[in-house]
C-alpha cells in the first residue's frame, strides 16, 4: 500500500522487536521462509547515472547520495526526542523519512518513500502533496506506544524532476 499500480503488488509488513541482534535475526528468517519473498537478492547492475543530483540536492536544501538514475535523500521531521516503552528511538530505527527520486527519462521523473511526522504536521502536508500534484498513498502509523504519536504519509510523485523537486520541497516546508 506504499505505491502506486505497481505489479506485481506489493505489500508492507512493518515489524519491531527487542532482544538480541542474532536472535532477532533468526526469528525474521524464520518468518521470511514462510513467505515468497526472494532470497537472496541479487545486486543489480547500475544504470549509468542520469539523474541531475545537484538539482534534487540544492532543490530540497539536503545532500545525499546517488545510484544509478537514483537520488536518496534523507529528513528528518520529528522535533524533539522520541521514546517507545522507555527508551530513545534512534531517527534510523524508527522516524527517519527516506526520499528516493528516480530519472526515468530525460522528462520524467518518479519519487517515493515516506515522511514521518507528528499528528500537527499531517495535515498542512496532505494539503501540500496535493497542491503539488504528489499522490499520498498510505497514512498509517508504524510504531505502538510511542511519545510522541508519530505518523508515516507515503507518496508517489512522477513529473519532471524540477516539478517533483519543487512538489516535495513544499511538503517538507508544511511540515515545519
Amino acid at each position: 500500500n506504499h505505491l502506486v499500480d505497481e505489479e506485481p503488488r506489493l505489500i508492507y509488513v512493518h515489524f519491531g522487536g527487542v532482544g538480541r541482534a542474532t536472535d532477532l535475526a533468526r526469528g525474521l528468517d524464520r518468518a521470511l521462509a514462510h513467505t515468497s519473498t526472494p532470497r537472496p537478492v541479487a545486486a543489480t547492475t547500475p544504470a549509468p547515472l542520469a539523474i541531475d543530483s545537484s538539482l534534487v540536492f540544492s532543490g530540497l536544501g539536503r545532500s545525499g547520495r546517488t545510484h544509478g538514475s537514483v537520488a536518496q535523500v534523507s529528513f528528518m521531521l520529528v522535533p524533539g526526542t522520541v521514546t517507545m516503552h522507555g527508551m530513545t528511538v534512534t531517527p534510523a530505527l524508527g522516524y527517519a523519512s527516506p526520499v528516493n527520486i528516480q530519472a526515468i527519462s530525460a522528462s520524467l521523473a518518479v519519487a517515493t518513500g515516506d515522511f514521518a511526522v507528528t499528528g500537527q504536521q499531517v495535515q498542512p502536508m496532505l494539503r501540500a502533496f496535493a497542491a503539488h500534484g504528489i499522490t499520498a498513498t498510505a497514512l498509517h502509523t508504524h510504531m505502538i506506544g510511542e511519545s510522541p504519536t508519530l505518523y508515516f504519509i507515503h507518496f508517489w510523485a512522477d513529473a519532471p524532476l524540477a516539478k517533483v523537486v519543487e512538489g516535495l520541497r513544499a511538503v517538507v516546508d508544511a511540515a515545519r
